[in-house]
């Protein structure tokens, strides 16, 4: 899904394990939680098809390895202004997380 040289990783035993990715249309940011688990920021420049289809590229990977996620989603203005509907995809659905 990505381009493998975009994508830095650092990890040390004094510090969270911190994943960055970016191209000319998208930055990723996923840092461990503090609870066994990560967080993953996004920005995603073009329409929110592309995003939409992006998320679900992704989740369906997570859901084949049984990876328990969840995403919220939404457009945002030129001066990132949330516009629109905010969109969100879980898994498992019934998952408390």
């Amino acid at each position: 899904m990505l381009t493998a040289s975009k994508v830095r990783d650092r990890y040390a035993a004094d510090v969270e394990k911190v994943i960055h990715y970016e191209d000319e249309k998208l930055d990723i940011y996923i840092y461990e939680d503090g609870h066994k688990g990560f967080l993953f920021d996004a920005e995603l420049k073009g329409a929110l098809e592309e995003a939409q289809d992006f998320i679900n590229l992704f989740t369906e990977k997570l859901r084949n390895d049984n990876l328990v996620h969840q995403f919220e989603w939404y457009e945002v203005d030129e001066n990132d202004n949330q516009i629109g509907e905010e969109f969100e995809v879980k898994f498992p659905e019934n998952s408390s997380n």
